[in-house]
């Protein structure tokens, strides 16, 4: 009996020895039970590993959160211990081996039970929801902001480190992190995004009929956002990309409820290319950096980060437009921006929450051209905040308001063209120079609700806004509904308007034109979601855009709202979900988009015009240390206006193009294809890992081609192409 009572204390009070060390206490046993005391960890990172399972005949053992076990059998006991944990590799220990380890490393292996779990119904009309896992897998170099550059209605223009949206300019969508504003979320070379894939969570890409959350623009909304979990451990992760950059991340907890994290990554590429090839090339290189610090509470997060990236573009092309005495025409094209901000969330009682997000940015433009430039220095200063109330499981209320004020300084020396003249020459065409300071402000309030009827939901929402640059202020009314057809099944409707101001130099008094006013874009969406099974899952959507009061140049008002674009699409999306080995999806998207300057004048190719956009990619999974992957991608060349002849002009002793008025964007260049293929492989080590990733980009028959050169007297002309296949290898230390 005492020893019953003894062994029944023991037991009663395991749950203490999880806050001994294993040296402590690794072996009890008297004269018929042993208790053996373990620790469990991932091999490779040394975290703690929660509910690993410990059978022996028909006992079973569970390790708590901090990985710590303890497993009483009968000191007699001469069989095996059988270990598991789905994800990982099986182990079967002697008793010998499971008494003398004090750690027990298991390796990373398939999940073998892995299911799609539906939570809510998303309700965002045009947006893709991927797994974390999945995107690291699938795009390049692991990258998860690249999703979007893969997803149905984006088009991708060479170098640019924005994207082109169902047809819009770059500059007519939203591009953020968290809660911040920023330029651009891409590099100009390979679509690197400005934030280490370590602090990627989650992309939220909406291609358009976006809610009334989002202002300002009449593309689309990207958005990175970045984890409000704290880490469990300390990480660094060391990368080295040859020939392409160099990084460094770190990440650490201060407590049970902050952390903090940093990184620092620069490229090299635009040091390599030009000591190994004398082609006339695109020479690109970036830099950027962060810092965050993360609270979070039962209530709520706090979130404050500061980010800097840098991106230019060094063009050297032959024989082509103005050249200095090397005969080279030379461009130098730079961008950056800094920021520093903060999001924070609250949840309040009964069901209320509020989010906040002050933010200061400052951006820079430094584009150069023989002797024109465009330089733009600019300050923004931030303040959104948005109110909800959980009405019902399917439904919120959400108020907003956003204040933004911008001061900038531009400096600009640039040819005015004529778009009507058949001889439109930058060297010989009147030079306008100007320096101007600009500021001002554009507020907004926003409101919209979630309207429950039988298995549909009915989202109106409407936002209101004013520039202090514009005469006039605005409203856009939007709606959004999804109707839930079957289990398996989500039908999906918008339609709203969208409103964009003009740019600053368009405002400007001597550049621009002061008289202008908002660009105003209506869409119209609708599409099916479809499931089948675990496994497969299907998007289909129909959209339309009509663009109106699109700033256009003018020859007496200098630019004027006299423009118009449409554009129309069909957008198809399958993949194969992360169930098994492997995964992937394929995306297809065919547009016309077509934009005419006045109403007087007709419907022509827009510069955004390419009609196919397909993307297969995929990833298979050899083992859990071992992964094969890769993407095609194909779409339409971009647009160009075509040169019909040239005139000899004694005055200027030279040959000038002629162009067609009415033959604006008639042209492509060459439809391109492009592949990227990529081995993963991670060697093991108790407590750190290294990552080895060998792979090729920009692989293709012929390099893609990103504009027309011609001769001196345009009777020959030839591409000027990107950058060849880049065979890249990747180390990543990770401890």
């Amino acid at each position: 009996m005492r020893y019953t009572l003894c062994l029944a204390c023991l037991l009663s009070l395991s749950g203490a020895f999880t806050t001994l060390r294993a040296t402590d206490l690794q072996v009890s046993q008297n004269s018929s039970v042993s208790v053996v005391r373990k620790i469990f960890r991932e091999k490779g990172s040394g975290r703690p590993l929660e509910r690993v399972e410990v059978r022996f005949d028909d006992q079973v053992f569970y390790s708590d959160p901090d990985g710590r076990i303890s497993v009483t059998f009968p000191s007699a006991y001469s069989g095996d211990f059988e270990i598991y944990r789905d994800g990982y590799v099986e182990e079967s220990l002697s008793v010998e081996v499971f008494r003398n380890d004090e750690v027990i490393f298991l390796y990373p292996d398939i999940p073998q039970n892995q299911v799609v779990i539906r939570g809510k119904r998303n309700r965002m009309i045009s947006s893709k929801q991927v797994s974390a896992e999945e995107v690291r897998e699938v795009t390049p170099r692991g990258d998860p902001a690249q999703i979007t550059r893969l997803l149905p209605g984006v088009q991708v223009q060479g170098f640019r480190p924005e994207v082109v949206i169902r047809g819009s300019a770059p500059g007519d969508s939203l591009y953020y992190v968290d809660g911040m504003a920023v330029p651009f979320v891409y590099h100009s070379i390979g679509g690197i995004s400005v934030l280490p894939k370590k602090l990627v969570s989650q992309v939220n890409f909406q291609s358009g009929g976006f809610s009334a959350e989002w202002g300002n623009a009449t593309g689309g909304v990207i958005v990175l956002e970045t984890p409000e979990d704290i880490p469990g451990q300390s990480l660094t992760q060391m990368t080295l990309n040859v020939p392409m950059f160099a990084s460094v991340f770190h990440e650490r907890p201060l407590s049970d409820h902050e952390g903090i994290s940093v990184s620092v990554r620069k490229s090299f590429l635009d040091y390599i290319i030009p000591s190994v090839s004398e082609d006339d090339l695109i020479v690109p290189g970036f830099y950027d950096a962060h810092a965050r610090y993360l609270q979070k509470r039962d209530d709520g997060y706090l979130k404050v980060m500061a980010l800097s990236s840098s991106d230019r573009l060094r063009l050297e092309l032959g024989n082509n437009g103005a050249a200095d005495e090397s005969g080279k025409a030379r461009f130098d094209i730079g961008t950056y921006f800094g920021t520093l901000g903060l999001t924070q969330r609250k949840s309040l009682s009964e069901g209320w929450s509020y989010t906040v997000s002050p933010q200061v940015l400052f951006s820079h433009i430094d584009n150069d051209f023989q002797d024109n430039f465009v330089r733009i220095n600019a300050w923004s200063y931030r303040m959104p905040f948005v109110l909800q109330k959980r009405l019902g499981r399917r439904s919120r209320w959400q108020l907003g308001a956003e204040l933004e004020w911008t001061q900038a300084r531009v400096s600009i020396r640039v040819p005015r063209i004529d778009a009507d003249d058949p001889f439109p020459d930058f060297e010989d065409a009147p030079v306008v120079e100007t320096r101007f300071d600009g500021k001002g402000y554009i507020g907004s309030a926003w409101t919209s609700v979630d309207v429950p009827v039988a298995d549909a939901v009915f989202t109106p929402g409407l936002r209101v806004f004013r520039s202090s640059d514009l005469r006039h202020s605005g409203a856009d009314p939007r709606m959004t509904a999804t109707w839930d057809l079957t289990k398996d099944r989500i039908f999906r409707f918008a339609v709203g308007r969208y409103s964009r101001s003009p740019e600053y130099a368009e405002l400007d008094q001597d550049y621009g034109n002061p008289e202008l006013s908002w660009e105003l874009s209506d869409h119209y969406i609708l599409g099916v979601e479809q499931q089948w099974g675990q496994s497969w899952t299907g998007e289909f959507q129909l959209y339309a855009k009509e663009n109106t009061r699109m700033v256009q140049s003018d020859p007496i008002l200098r630019y004027s709202n006299s423009g118009r674009l449409r554009s129309r699409g069909l957008e198809i999306f399958l993949r194969k979900n992360l169930t098994g080995r492997w995964f992937g999806w394929l995306s297809y998207t065919w547009s016309v988009t077509e934009e005419k300057k006045n109403e007087l004048s007709s419907w022509r190719p827009s510069e955004n015009d390419q009609t196919h956009v397909i993307n297969l990619v995929g990833a298979y999974k050899l083992s859990g240390q071992w992964t094969l992957g890769g993407r095609l991608n194909y779409h339409s060349g971009d647009r160009y206006t075509p040169i019909e002849g040239a005139v000899f002009n004694t005055t200027y002793n030279k040959y000038q193009p002629r162009y067609r008025p009415d033959a604006l964007y008639e042209s492509r260049l060459p439809a391109w294809h492009q592949a990227d293929l990529y081995t993963s492989w991670d060697q093991l080590y108790d407590y750190f890992k290294i990552r080895y990733r060998f792979g090729v980009e920009f692989l293709s028959a012929e390099r893609q081609a990103f504009g027309v050169a011609y001769n001196y007297d345009y009777s020959k002309k030839d591409y000027f192409r990107g950058i060849p296949p880049i065979p890249y290898i990747e180390v990543t230390g990770e401890f």
